[in-house]
């Protein structure tokens, strides 16, 4: 079915990642898929934030936001799912876009996101996805 399936997270927002992990292992287990999960870092590379902030600041939060998504894989992904942790910079969609075609996965499974709750609205960056993506997305509500 799938060889490799996309999962892009917030390792500091349960919302983001409690139900799209669940489906996406619980469909890597059936098809021995690899998952792969994404977090998505901003660039803090423009001239105003740069100049406020310590030289290695991007590379602190990158390295910190990756602790944290190996511990989310560590402690929440199914004993018997492959899975690897990947860290980005960049804008949420984009980069999302990107590493399903480099990881070559055929599956992106994403929380809904920012939409109001009780309604069938999507966050932005969940939206943009659904609407680039060249595969299927699954859209994942919490």
């Amino acid at each position: 079915m799938y060889s490799a399936i996309l999962v892009p997270v917030d390792p500091g927002d349960v919302s983001t990642w409690r139900r799209p992990l669940e489906t996406a292992a619980k469909l890597a287990s059936l098809s021995d898929a690899t998952l792969y999960l994404l977090t998505v870092v901003p660039p803090m590379d423009s001239p105003l934030v740069a100049g406020m902030l310590p030289r290695d600041h991007q590379q602190r939060v990158v390295t910190r936001t990756r602790e944290e998504l190996d511990r989310l894989v560590a402690e929440h992904v199914p004993a018997g799912v492959r899975a690897e942790a990947r860290v980005a910079t960049g804008r949420v969609h984009e980069e999302v876009i990107r590493a399903a075609r480099e990881l070559g996965c055929e599956l992106i499974v994403i929380g809904r996101g920012g939409g109001l709750r009780g309604t069938p609205l999507a966050g932005t960056n969940t939206q943009r996805v659904v609407h680039a993506a060249t595969i299927p997305v699954m859209v994942v509500a919490d």
